[in-house]
């Protein structure tokens, strides 16, 4: 995030009472006007001034430092207690994986895990947080021999697994097992593939008693396997899949209060087209799911769908993609009102970018902040002006930052704000700048300040924003 930090140098013959103007503090800025394009951030001397968040979300590909190594058919979760996606496992270039990694939004930082038990290295691997029991929940995977039934517990408090042996029934004979919570019945949803009898299981697990129920619908989806599976608000909510000879387009929800699946169809083009390897995640701003990727048979779809009770299926307003691939994960973090893929498969390679769905900030719009209309007093009538300072923290390709100084020599005005040569259409772009001679002897000043970010910034990364005074240089000359 750029921060850029103000402060106006003016030098005034001595005796003036102030050599400097700065803006400090929440009640610094509110003194002065905010266009709608500007945000005030926190408070007191640390408070700033932000472009505001856009109406729409985009995909953005962020830019780690650090890196894990490419694969596909990973486990994802988002986890509350640090805001963090934990990443676990999938296929690698070297081979199935068995790392953990921890991912951080707000710092665009990949941390690996370094742990002394966990899971054994597998694929097609999910997983799912319960965030009352603040545990990660992962069953199954295909360990290069065979498909596991072991079920692990990552404790989100202290950062370790730990193999749960579950009382009661025990999941087995499971392939694909895609997972999802059930916020209403506090449960951990699990739509699996039996790959013995070639039907569907619906597995219910409890993180307070450890226990799996097969809950043994009398009614069930169709045998598939690559399908996804989330949680809308209400209802846990599958969606197409793979079943060895075709696509299946269909999507179904589950109550699991009546223990109940209902079909629904997708036959017409305001549905998405069947797919497999796709992947869907809780969304506050899709109103239910966010649906993106996997593979329709002849290609990769970019486009990214939400799946809402109100509004049913619908393509939001996205111009970006991540571009097409199969057999990855998307988890969500309604604390940032953001969604995180990474890596997968596409065009025969493993990926390892990271990408997020969130609310850029505006671009191409000049967000404008005026000082306040009671100018400021630089106590004489006869200052010189010397230079207008400002510092960033970080100069982001993309960003801009432009100032504009009015001078009178009465504190009504009038005010007409100029830039170098005291031209109303230039503007001071350069921390260090020498205010133009014109100014001087008017003892009055306001000063304008327009930021904006083009297409080509990362409105992740890069915002522009204003902050209190970093450093100012100043000196007096003789004033009666």
């Amino acid at each position: 995030m750029a921060i850029l930090l103000f402060a106006l140098v003016v030098v005034f013959p001595q005796g003036a009472a102030a050599d400097s103007q700065t803006w400090t503090s929440d009640s610094d800025w509110l003194s002065g006007t905010l266009d709608t394009n500007l945000v005030l951030q926190g408070t007191g001397p640390s408070a700033h001034l932000e472009l505001r968040k856009d109406d729409n979300p985009e995909w953005m590909q962020m830019a780690p430092a650090v890196v894990p190594p490419s694969r596909y058919s990973y486990c994802l979760a988002w986890i509350d207690v640090d805001d963090s996606f934990l990443m676990f496992g999938g296929n690698g270039t070297s081979g199935l994986l068995g790392d953990t990694w921890k991912y951080s939004f707000p710092n665009d930082q990949w941390t690996r895990l370094d742990l002394a038990t966990h899971p054994s290295n597998r694929s097609w691997v999910n997983c799912a947080y319960d965030p009352n029991e603040k545990v990660v929940v992962l069953f199954g995977g295909y360990t290069g021999s065979s498909w596991s039934t072991e079920t692990w517990e990552f404790s989100a408090v202290t950062n370790t697994w730990s193999e749960i042996f579950p009382g009661g029934d025990a999941p087995t004979g499971l392939g694909t097992s895609p997972m999802t919570y059930d916020s209403l019945n506090q449960r951990i949803v699990m739509v699996a593939s039996n790959h013995v009898y070639y039907e569907m299981e619906t597995w219910a697990y409890d993180a307070v008693t450890d226990t799996w129920q097969n809950r043994m619908p009398s009614v069930y989806p169709p045998y598939r396997y690559s399908h996804a599976v989330g949680w809308d608000g209400t209802r846990t909510f599958l969606f197409s899949g793979n079943d060895g000879t075709q696509l299946i387009c269909d999507y179904w929800t589950y109550d699991f209060y009546f223990n109940l699946w209902t079909q629904w169809g997708c036959a017409d083009a305001t549905h998405p087209s069947a797919r497999w390897g796709h992947a869907m995640a809780p969304l506050a701003y899709c109103e239910g799911l966010l649906m993106f990727g996997g593979s329709e048979g002849t290609g990769y779809p970019p486009e990214t769908w939400c799946y809402s009770n109100s509004w049913g299926w619908y393509t939001p307003p996205i111009s970006g993609t991540p571009f097409g691939r199969i057999h990855l994960q998307l988890a969500s973090s309604p604390s940032d009102g953001v969604a995180i893929l990474f890596g997968g498969w596409a065009s025969g390679q493993r990926k390892n970018d990271t990408w997020a769905l969130a609310l850029g900030y505006v671009i191409n719009v000049d967000a404008v902040w005026t000082s306040s209309g009671t100018p400021v007093d630089t106590g004489c009538p006869n200052p010189t002006y010397d230079r207008m300072w400002w510092n960033r923290s970080a100069n982001p390709f993309g960003t801009t930052m432009r100032f504009q100084i009015a001078t009178s020599p009465s504190p009504s005005g009038p005010w007409t704000f100029t830039g170098p040569g005291g031209l109303p259409g230039t503007y001071y772009t350069t921390a260090g700048s020498q205010i133009d001679p014109s100014h001087n002897n008017r003892q009055y000043f306001r000063l304008l300040v327009k930021l904006q970010q083009d297409p080509q910034a990362d409105s992740h990364d890069a915002v522009p924003g204003l902050r209190p005074i970093h450093r100012a240089d100043h000196g007096r000359e003789g004033c009666e």
